[in-house]
């Protein structure tokens, strides 16, 4: 025999083993006559004992002594068990009967995860091979009665035994369609009506019925840094103009948190509330109410478009804007419809950028008034007469007039430049010059500005982009139509899309609110006095980046330049993890409240914020403030334990194969999919960006016409070629806003309206030239007088499959993460009790049904459902002597218990835990199989929990990283390991023990815990070809089981299994928490995004697998292959000698 030197000494002592039983086999069955079965006439034989039939007819399936013995070999088969076990039955043959014929009788017992735990004894037979199929015989009667096999005497298939166990999707039968994506899958794409909230819906005020008044309140909550501040312009505070907005509608609005938006002064909240719930309004009112409503929209903000009609009665939203006006202060404020102003704006409606006449420039003297100007808004009326440009006047300067030197050589004066470049003259030579903003292009207030549209800080301009960005735009009073809104009404206008856009957002949400209250009985309808909620938050408030913010445009210059000295090069990095982060002032320690509010009375329970019911609706598509991405990591691990413990204890007899199928079905995609649907969750969610210019319906506009769309396009596999939330079909001269990756031009020189015309821009210093203006001396264009704006051509835009304003488009899996998103919402604000009742109302069985006799549908759902009994013991107390066995197994445990800080009142649980399926002298518990299906769920959801409510800072996908670096084989193996969870492992499997072995001898050299992105190998080398050693699968299965075990022992405690397994794993996740591993596929992946490829598995010659993983560098490719048990492990193994290989490269 040949052998390495290396391993020399294990072979000779493996030899040495092998003679030894060699010698005692020889010893005991040396006298023993070789086995001869004599050959049994199958017909006879069948005649024995009648078959058995489940259906006495003809023609009905039947088993016989012959066809017995195979189909108990069929079954046992089918048990769940590993590569390194065979399950079959244990058969015993004994005589009971001497004489001519002897009597004998066989006493068979199933596998140890069998639901059928007893021996079974057959009849008495004058053969040994009679009885053995006797038993078998028995044995098949046994199991069709328990429902292991079908009627027609076949093990059951899995989605036959959903059906028995009427676990299967009732009404959710959707067609599989050849040729398209396959439902509950992410390519699965559908298009949905935006939904309006009901009290939105036809709520068209009118002269005959009763009218309710709102008020939008907004008060400066953050004032806008002075790093953003490029311009050091004054910040606006609208608190400080007595005209606001308010809404007017036929229906009452239902009380909604709080929230913010953001406008170029800072963070500013925004609260409706009621003014009066009573109000009778007249004809007159009524019509000149409508007048103003459509300026606002139509011609302030200029949303009216192609295929946007106004016509309030057939809108999907009908309440009008209205102006008020507050009088007084304290206590006596009054706020009521400012009646001069709306009859006022009526007159303008349809006519507001057309003045009444245009001016005889150069013929008239121009008299000029300053309160006219000041807080106003122009627009120059010699250019763009269709649609002016709109400037806020900042302030009149007080230094330079008409007259003044131009910042050009090519003309002397201001004066000078309008009469050669415009062929007007100036009158009044003394008026000054307009200093001027231009209006912002930004619709879209819902973040920051300072965030780009994946929350992430952007890049602050310094030295040279800072004083590009400090443009100055100057006006001539004399060439101005000054609109009759004032500048503070008018920014006030900007903030409304944004405003009613999130109001009705969160109106929806608290209609599923109601709902869920209405119908499951969780949390309070109505509220008496103060409002419980709190308002919408991102976790954003409070960082200050600067310093002092800034509060008057007077501020020295060189306190601006300190500011920004902090922030040059470089982003915000406050913020910089805060990507989609909602941490709402309701998301109490629920880590603590879940281990100890199991159950938590519902009617104590005020039910989930608004706020937080909209996180959970809104997809991280929509580039908002949150998303749902944490609360769907939380309920995802929730519903995997509420489904895991609702098996394990409603199916006592089903093994651990069935349960894991069971629960797959349930947390399904395509499950949730459908229970999301059937409850109109598609119409609530959010899913695309907010863009007011193309894809935002104002109140009281509708769609004229919406063209025919062909049903094969409503299901789509593919994402669509263009950017569905930025195109609009009808989309007429106007810009949607691109998130630049540059804060250079954020400050005031954005356009609102897109127009080839730009004013005349101006350093602040008069030496200078010209910086920036979009027209040339040598274009004849610009000579007239008056001109017109130009439409920049646009390429064809491919027809869309859906209304814009009106539809979006979802994947199947966005529902389903929605579903767990708001079982992660109802978590965190109402207890796991509530949660529980949540998801029976949406359709999962993690609860028991109460019988109802009287089928009364109106039942609140917490009427419906019970609780979850404990479930029994696993101690077998029937067998013979089971407490003596149970002690001798059990022999010296103690020292596990002391190990693990835990003592077990039931010593059986512990036995099962640690029990593998092939350790069948065990006969007085289960194997662990179920116990592992048990604490897997457990442990994952508590490390979610811990995760969640600890390391808020993480970013969703951050936070699933460290989940998975947390929740593996690698880590729970090592633990295992670590905790001396091997020695008492029980099972008979030397290739299994034979790994085990090598796995805790390589830990022991190492001296660390194993996690996804370990070196599992001794051999430091740079070989083509390695394998890894392999981690035993069964560790990490008792390592959960026992994490089962404490749980069903401390009477369904969570408290209990966290205070053990957070010891043991405290100091990994710690460590994860600042080095976060990865798993050695992913990291090369993403290393060699384009280069990596994985060929496909190879079996060796020993019965392995061989995986080859090619890397293309600057020398050729380069090839490894790793070894292992299964493609799994192979490929892992390649991957990590690729990375070992690049890794010691670049060094």
């Amino acid at each position: 025999m040949l052998t390495n030197d290396s391993e020399s000494e294990d072979f000779q002592e493996m030899l040495h083993q092998f003679r030894e039983i060699d010698k005692i086999l020889q010893r005991r069955c040396h006298n023993r006559e070789p086995h001869s079965e004599e050959l049994l006439d199958a017909h006879i034989t069948d005649q024995l004992l009648p078959p058995y039939m489940p259906h006495k007819e003809e023609g009905a399936p039947r088993v016989s002594m012959t066809s017995a013995i195979p189909l108990v070999n069929r079954y046992c088969a089918k048990l769940p068990g590993d590569s390194f076990t065979h399950l079959t039955p244990q058969c015993k043959v004994v005589q009971v009967r001497s004489g001519i014929p002897p009597g004998y009788q066989a006493t068979l017992r199933l596998p140890i995860n069998a639901p059928h735990r007893e021996p079974i004894t057959g009849a008495i037979m004058n053969r040994k091979k009679y009885a053995e199929m006797a038993v078998a015989l028995k044995t098949i009667e046994l199991l069709h009665q328990h429902g292991e096999l079908s009627d027609r005497l076949l093990p059951i298939e899995k989605n036959a035994f959903l059906e028995s166990e009427n676990y299967g999707y009732q009404g959710f039968e959707e067609e599989f369609v050849e040729g398209q994506a396959r439902p509950g899958t992410t390519k699965r794409r559908q298009y949905y009506n935006k939904q309006v909230a009901v009290c939105l819906q036809a709520c068209q005020p009118d002269s005959e019925k009763r009218c309710y008044l709102y008020a939008i309140t907004m008060k400066t909550k953050e004032l806008l840094p002075n790093v953003l501040n490029t311009r050091g312009r004054k910040l606006h505070r609208p608190e400080d103009s007595p005209q606001c907005f308010g809404i007017l509608t036929s229906k009452p609005i239902p009380r909604i948190p709080g929230f913010p938006i953001y406008t170029r002064s800072g963070q500013i909240a925004v609260t409706i509330s009621a003014i009066d719930e009573d109000m009778q309004i007249t004809k007159e009112m009524e019509i000149n109410c409508k007048k103003f409503h459509c300026c606002m929209f139509s011609e302030v903000l200029r949303l009216k478009k192609g295929n946007l009609k106004f016509e309030p009665q057939s809108a999907p939203s009908a309440y009008l804007i209205v102006p008020l006006i507050s009088e007084g202060v304290g206590d006596n404020k009054t706020v009521k419809i400012d009646l001069a102003f709306l009859k006022e704006m009526s007159r303008h409606s349809g006519a507001l950028d057309m003045p009444s006449d245009l001016p005889d420039f150069g013929t008239v003297q121009f008299d000029f008034v300053p309160e006219k100007f000041e807080k106003a808004v122009v627009a120059p009326i010699y250019r763009n007469v269709d649609q002016p440009q709109r400037f806020y006047v900042a302030e009149i300067s007080k230094t330079r007039t008409v007259s003044s030197e131009f910042p050009s050589e090519k003309f002397r004066t201001f004066a000078d430049y309008y009469f050669e470049q415009y062929d007007i003259q100036v009158t009044n030579f003394k008026q000054p010059l307009l200093d001027v903003d231009s209006m912002a292009s930004r619709l879209n207030l819902l973040t920051p500005r300072y965030l780009n549209h994946k929350g992430k800080a952007l890049p602050i301009s310094t030295g040279e982009k800072k004083a590009a960005s400090q443009k100055q735009q100057l006006l001539v009073p004399e060439f101005c139509y000054v609109y009759p809104i004032n500048a503070s009404l008018w920014r006030k206008c900007i903030c409304l899309p944004s405003i009613l856009y999130r109001m009705n957002s969160l109106l929806i949400a608290e209609e599923l609110r109601l709902q869920v209250s209405d119908e499951a009985g969780i949390g309070v309808r109505t509220f008496e006095g103060e409002y419980p909620f709190p308002n919408l938050t991102f976790g954003w408030e409070g960082l200050n980046m600067d310093g002092p913010t800034s509060t008057d445009y007077n501020e020295e210059p060189d306190n601006q330049e300190n500011h920004t000295k902090h922030l040059e090069e470089g982003e915000i990095n406050p913020l910089e993890e805060m990507n989609g982060v909602c941490t709402p002032d309701v998301e109490r320690d629920f880590l603590k409240a879940s281990l100890e509010d199991h159950e938590c009375d519902s009617s104590s329970c005020i039910g989930a914020s608004p706020a937080t019911i909209l996180q959970a609706l809104t997809m991280s598509n929509a580039n908002d403030g949150f998303n749902l991405e944490r609360l769907e990591m939380l309920g995802d691990s929730f519903l995997k334990q509420a489904v895991t413990i609702y098996l394990y204890c409603m199916y006592p007899k089903r093994h651990e194969g069935k349960l894991s199928f069971m629960r797959s079905k349930q947390v399904s995609n395509f499950n949730l999919y459908c229970l999301g649907k059937k409850k109109d969750l598609p119409l609530k969610m959010i899913m695309t960006l907010f863009d007011p210019a193309s894809n935002w319906l104002p109140p009281g506009f509708m769609v004229e016409e919406i063209a025919a769309v062909d049903p094969e396009m409503l299901i789509s596999e593919e994402e669509p070629s263009f950017p569905i939330t930025q195109w609009d079909p009808n989309e007429v001269n106007t810009d949607t806003y691109d998130y630049d990756d540059s804060l250079s031009d954020l400050s005031d020189d954005d356009d609102l309206y897109s127009s080839t015309y730009q004013m005349p821009v101006f350093n602040g210093n008069t030496s200078g030239s010209v910086i920036k203006s979009s027209f040339t001396l040598q274009d004849p264009d610009d000579i007239p007088k008056l001109t017109y704006s130009r439409t920049k051509p646009k390429t064809p835009a491919p027809d869309l499959p859906y209304e814009i304003h009106t539809q979006q488009g979802l994947s199947d899996k966005s529902i389903a993460d929605c579903i767990e998103a708001l079982i992660g919402c109802y978590l965190v604000s109402c207890g796991s009790r509530n949660t529980l009742l949540f998801m029976s109302w949406l359709g999962l069985k993690v609860l028991p049904p109460i019988d109802e006799p009287n089928g009364d549908t109106g039942v609140p759902i917490n009427k419906l459902f019970g609780t979850i009994e404990q479930p029994p013991s696993p101690f077998l107390g029937q067998v013979p002597h089971a407490n003596d066995k149970l002690v001798f197994l059990l022999n010296g445990f103690d020292q596990f218990e002391e190990n693990i800080n835990y003592t077990f009142k039931d010593k059986s649980y512990l036995l099962q835990a640690f029990t593998h399926a092939s350790y069948h002298k065990n006969m007085i518990t289960d194997c662990y199989q179920r116990l592992e299906f048990l604490g897997d769920a457990i442990l994952d959801y508590l490390i979610t929990c811990h995760l969640y409510n600890n390391h808020q800072q993480l970013s969703p996908g951050a936070l699933t990283d460290m989940r998975s670096a947390l929740v593996n084989n690698n880590i729970f193996a090592s633990l295992a390991v670590k905790f001396e969870y091997h020695k008492y492992f029980k099972a008979f499997s030397p290739e299994l023990f034979s790994i085990v072995d090598k796995f805790v001898e390589f830990l022991h050299k190492k001296q660390e815990i194993q996690g996804m992105d370990s070196q599992l190998t001794m051999d430091e080398g740079d070989k083509e070809e390695g394998e890894d050693i392999e981690v035993p699968k069964a560790l990490g299965d008792i390592f959960e089981s026992v994490a089962g075990a404490i749980y069903l022992d401390s009477g369904m405690s969570l408290k209990a299994v966290w205070d053990v397994y957070y010891t043991m794993m405290r100091p990994q996740i710690e460590m994860f928490a600042s080095e976060l591993p990865i798993s050695p596929v992913r990291e090369l992946l993403e290393m060699e995004p384009e280069t990596a490829k994985f060929g496909k598995p190879v079996r060796t010659v020993d019965g392995k697998t061989r995986v080859t993983v090619c890397v293309a560098s600057k020398n050729g490719k380069v090839e490894w292959k790793g070894v292992g048990r299964n493609y799994r492990i192979a490929k892992a193994t390649a991957a990590r000698r690729a990375l070992r290989h690049l890794k010691n490269s670049k060094k």
